[in-house]
């Protein structure tokens, strides 16, 4: 099992009762059949929209934030934890940061390679 650090980029401060939300994306791609990351580091379909909205609300000064953090940062489509099973084949969920559009791709018939959307929601500050 390989193991690394993650890095993470706070996207919204705690206040009045809202935990702060930190966002990572892996370093390594990975291909859809192989994440096996549960919703507690990687965002359902619901937090991976709100940390979509966030980021785009201003996207230059988050990208400029996770590339200064050093996580390579672009337009590009992240896995996050959300699928559909279709009985011949299963597709995987991605999500472009920059325009909050997700696309399902097909996982069993082919093997694209994505980074993985992260986040850390459960901190108190």
């Amino acid at each position: 099992m390989k193991h690394y650090t993650q890095k993470f980029v706070c996207v919204r401060e705690k206040s009045n009762g809202v935990k702060p939300l930190y966002v990572g994306i892996t370093d390594d791609e990975a291909s859809g059949g192989d994440i096996r990351i549960s919703s507690k580091w990687c965002p359902a379909i619901g937090n991976a929209k709100m940390n979509s909205g966030i980021i785009r609300s201003d996207f230059e000064f988050y990208k400029a934030c996770f590339n200064m953090a050093g996580i390579p940062f672009a337009g590009d489509l992240y896995w996050f934890d959300d699928s559909k099973d279709y009985v011949v084949y299963y597709d995987r969920a991605c999500i472009r940061l920059d325009t909050g559009d997700i696309d399902y791709w097909d996982i069993v018939w082919h093997s694209p390679k994505k980074r993985i959307l992260m986040k850390i929601d459960w901190e108190n500050d």
